[in-house]
């Protein structure tokens, strides 16, 4: 069965362009939090010039926790680092926003506008719904052999380096060992780059960059062992994931997994983590938000982080939906 569907997309420097699915060579991969395999859908790239799009709805309507509910999951997360020896998870949550109407051009184009460092994409999809995002994380890249990936933890609202405390270091460094330890004979490590604070939107995070040697045929197989990194699950990995699944209320569905799309002309591509996202259903704007909890961390002020992150992507609404 072919599923109809567009996806107006827009890689940092690039034009917008817009995926129509249906007939074609290129391919969307769109990837859930919970599965190692993407779902790979077939279609046709052209330029975005306006295009409309057919507004999809999803029949699941997600889970939002209260402040309260929370604040709750935080507690248990802190008694299964004790209990079971985790060092990092993530916590997350959705929160609704009320539209007067729905304009994914208006959307698209907006984040587009306001987030030109990122990953912004709309996607529209029969049998899945309206997502949207504007992700500053890429999952990999690969091109000429090499496949490039970055860790990126740790969250501020200023450069200031004196800001900047051990929890943050040391949820960096976390996503950096697990990184290094993704090298095989068949895609060794090249290059590792320091750490550096870097702006997404009005947030920062440290960055680090990992460079791997690989043949195509084995950029699958490090896709799969990538996904989900710790940056957006925990560690030790299994531990974490599971302690994400019993614990959050909401299903994850895409959010916090990965997506891209592939021009059948050419051989480099990228994928990115699917977060600072939201779902669209009917009249409202679901987003999906979250942070790295470790022993040290402070529920109060990791709930004030995931409300900080919600206004960053609420922006994008701006007067044209709300």
């Amino acid at each position: 069965m072919v599923l109809k569907g567009k996806i107006f997309y827009r890689y940092p420097g690039l034009s917008p362009k817009v995926c129509t699915l249906g007939k074609g060579e290129d391919r969307f991969y769109i990837c859930p939090f919970g599965e190692k395999e993407p779902t790979i859908f077939s279609g046709s790239i052209s330029a975005y010039e306006g295009q409309s799009c057919e507004v999809y709805s999803s029949d699941a309507t997600p889970f939002c926790s209260s402040k309260e509910e929370y604040l709750s999951q935080f507690q248990k997360y802190l008694s299964a680092f004790k209990e079971k020896g985790i060092s990092k998870a993530i916590l997350s949550r959705i929160e609704s926003k009320d539209l007067r109407k729905v304009d994914l051009n208006g959307l698209f184009e907006v984040m587009c506008s306001m987030y030109p460092s990122a990953f912004c994409y709309v996607s529209s999809i029969e049998g899945i719904g309206v997502w949207a995002g504007a992700s500053p994380e890429i999952l990999l890249s690969y091109e000429k052999d090499i496949i490039t990936t970055v860790a990126l933890a740790g969250t501020k609202y200023t450069a200031d380096k004196e800001v900047w405390t051990e929890k943050e270091h040391v949820e960096h460094r976390l996503v950096e060992d697990y990184i290094k330890m993704l090298g095989t004979d068949k895609t060794p490590l090249e290059e590792e780059t320091k750490p550096t604070i870097i702006k997404a939107g009005s947030l920062y995070h440290l960055k680090s960059t990992f460079k791997f040697k690989a043949e195509k045929q084995h950029v699958s197989d490090f896709l799969s062992r990538i996904h989900p990194t710790p940056a957006i699950c925990g560690l030790p990995f299994e531990k974490s994931k599971q302690l994400i699944l019993d614990i959050e209320k909401h299903d994850r569905s895409y959010y916090c997994g990965y997506l891209g799309v592939v021009d059948h002309k050419s051989d480099a591509f990228k994928m990115y983590v699917n977060i600072r996202c939201m779902q669209v259903i009917d009249n409202k704007a679901f987003l999906y938000i979250g942070g790295g909890i470790t022993k040290d961390s402070q529920g109060e002020m990791e709930w004030e982080e995931t409300v900080k992150k919600s206004e960053t992507m609420g922006k994008v609404w701006g007067n044209k939906n709300t």
